[in-house]
Order: C-alpha cells, then structure tokens, then sequence
C-alpha cells in the first residue's frame, strides 16, 4: 500500500452538496460527490479531474508491502477478510501519523 498519493491534488470540496443540489445521486449512476479541485494546466475542475491528465503537487509517497496473509484453518472467508482489512487499515495509519492532515 502507498501513503500521500492523495496530496498530488489540491482538492478544494467534495462537491456532496452539489452533487446533491443536482440531484446526481438520483442519476443511474448515484453520484454523491462532484468534487472541486484545482490542478495544473486545467485550473479549477468540477468532477473531471481523474478523467484527465494533470501535473501533480510534489509530495512524499511512502510504500509498504504487509507479510503474506493465510485463512486460519477454521476461519471463515469473512473472518479473514476482517483480519486483512485490519492490518492493512493499521499499517496506513502507522504510514500516515506523522503526515499534515487533510483539509476538508
């Protein structure tokens, strides 16, 4: 898993309200978010930005890769999926603590 890829963009709103003041999420597609972020060349974007190509802010990517996981004999598929969720929730939290936080 790698940390900080999320601080390439300068992501202004998630857009929730506007997504809803349109009624996106009552769309086929349940849009919930119409995000407002500002990227280089394009400026400000409402919704695009993943969809094009844009320079991204200088930032510092940390990566890690989690010893191998195994189901326990009598551990059910849920159980482990849990297990999995878990390890990789509190290696990123390990990866991120000493990170600024996010505004928003």
């Amino acid at each position: 898993m790698t940390a900080g890829a999320g601080e390439s963009l300068l992501v202004v709103s998630s857009g929730q309200r506007i997504a809803k003041a349109l009624r996106l999420h009552k769309s086929a597609l349940g849009v919930k978010t119409v995000p407002l972020s500002i990227s280089i060349p394009w400026g400000v974007n409402v919704g695009v930005v993943g969809l094009l190509p844009y320079l991204p802010l200088p930032t510092k990517l940390q990566t890690s890769v989690l010893a191998p996981m195994r189901p326990e004999p009598d551990e059910s598929a849920e159980d482990f999926a849990h297990r999995v969720h878990s390890a990789m929730q509190a290696e990123l939290d390990e990866l991120t603590k000493d990170r600024l936080p996010v505004i928003g």
